[in-house]
């Protein structure tokens, strides 16, 4: 029954979720960039960003999947912030390298 909730969600293109603000917020931060520049790669105005860190609109599957491209994060990571899935990971970038290293 959750398999064909999913897909219908997929179909629609917007996955309901609720955003962890913090964790997205420590991502672009070790990544360097710009909520402004973030939002222009997701075609979003930064009004739009913001409403969608908090919660007042979802994020689309094609917005998550340019997030990840642009900060390069992992899966998990992904999860995390957008899925509301536990990650215990001290490194928010992908393949385990940190912008401090």
């Amino acid at each position: 029954m959750w398999r064909e909730k999913l897909q219908e969600i997929l179909k629609k293109g917007r996955l309901k979720s609720v955003t962890n603000e913090k964790l997205f917020r420590d991502v672009v931060d070790r990544c360097g960039l710009k909520l402004q520049y973030l939002a222009e790669k997701m075609g979003i105005s930064y009004q739009s960003l913001l409403n969608k860190l908090h919660g007042k609109t979802e994020f689309t599957v094609y917005e998550v999947s340019v997030f990840q491209q642009v900060t390069g994060c992992s899966d998990e990571i992904r999860d995390a912030i957008f899925y509301g899935k536990d990650v215990a990971c001290e490194d928010t970038l992908k393949g385990g390298e940190s912008k401090d290293a």
